[in-house]
């Protein structure tokens, strides 16, 4: 069957609010198919991620349910196939924050032995690597910010890992110069970055941050649209005010060094 016929085929069977059923259906009979056949079948899941809809609200993400799909036939395959079928993925897969839930979903979970990695760490490395300079490319016309908080927060991290922090803070500068609300997503994606819940803006989280975005260009943006305020209630005016506090006592700190 050629990508054409897979595509129309998951194209009758997607319908709107029943992707998630799909996809488990999906899983359960995955390990039926022939290698080849469940190959094109999630490569089609990938390039067509866009049917699947990603509300900002939504907790547990279709995206995440696709990419442990994908995940699965990933691991049928041997060594060589499964590093450039891997690689094929994450040159393909659309939207391109579908590329950073795939590229987490295939690295070690936090509950498996060692044993069951999927590749080897030089060849995760070189497929993190690949997945990067296509950030880049996309960074260069597009907005790495446009789409979820903790997409964004994935995104830049892993750009910034790659290709460290200068481009990814030219990148988000901009951003922010042109739309100052974006630097509340910003606050929301650094937060999102620590698990187990963020109730604080604290040094951790401050010295995380500004490895993706000068600290001057983040309180610039929120000076502008009325953060800090601390009139607000909320967690994200909270976060800015904390922020702001935290660059004031490094700024002071510097300068009091500096006059010794």
């Amino acid at each position: 069957m050629a990508d054409g016929d897979v595509d129309e085929g998951y194209r009758r069977l997607i319908r709107p609010g029943e992707e998630r059923t799909l996809l488990f259906k999906l899983e359960h009979r995955i390990f039926e198919m022939p290698v080849e056949s469940a190959k094109r079948l999630i490569f089609c899941v990938a390039r067509l991620g866009p049917l699947l809809p990603d509300p900002p609200e939504e907790f547990l993400r279709l995206f995440v349910t696709a990419g442990f799909l994908i995940r699965k036939v990933v691991g049928r395959l041997p060594g060589p196939d499964r590093k450039q079928f891997g690689r094929l993925i994450l040159e393909r897969v659309e939207p391109i924050g579908f590329g950073a839930v795939f590229l987490s979903s295939m690295q070690p979970q936090t509950h498996e032995p060692e044993t069951a990695r999927l590749f080897s760490v030089g060849d995760e490395t070189e497929l993190t690597e690949i997945f990067a300079d296509r950030i880049s490319l996309y960074a260069a016309s597009g907005s790495l910010l446009a789409g979820r908080a903790d997409e964004a927060a994935q995104l830049l991290r892993i750009w910034q890992k790659c290709k460290g922090g200068d481009p990814v803070q030219a990148h988000v500068g901009a951003l922010l110069e042109t739309n100052p609300h974006a630097a509340e997503k910003l606050l929301i994606a650094f937060a999102s970055l620590f698990r187990g819940g963020v109730t604080a803006l604290t040094q951790e989280i401050y010295d995380y941050a500004i490895k993706f975005v000068k600290p001057e260009d983040l309180l610039r943006a929120c000076k502008s649209i009325g953060l800090p305020d601390p009139a607000r209630p909320d967690a994200i005016a909270r976060w800015a005010l904390q922020f702001d506090l935290i660059y004031r006592a490094a700024t002071s700190q510097e300068a009091q060094t500096a006059e010794t």
